[in-house]
């Protein structure tokens, strides 16, 4: 397991929706079209993650 090799890991809760969330914000922070993360995501609508972004 990862935390065996790295120490920190082992305390930290990282689910599938940390992977794919995590880089998300990162690229919308850093300017990215937000078409372009939905793509990436594989998400065909906005309506559900529109909320989030308020």
């Amino acid at each position: 397991m990862a935390g065996e090799t790295v120490p920190t890991l082992a305390t930290k809760r990282v689910s599938p929706h940390t992977v794919r969330h995590t880089p998300a914000v990162h690229l919308l922070r850093a300017g990215v079209d937000i078409n372009t993360i939905r793509a990436w995501l594989g998400h065909v609508s906005l309506d559900k993650r529109r909320s989030r972004l308020r």
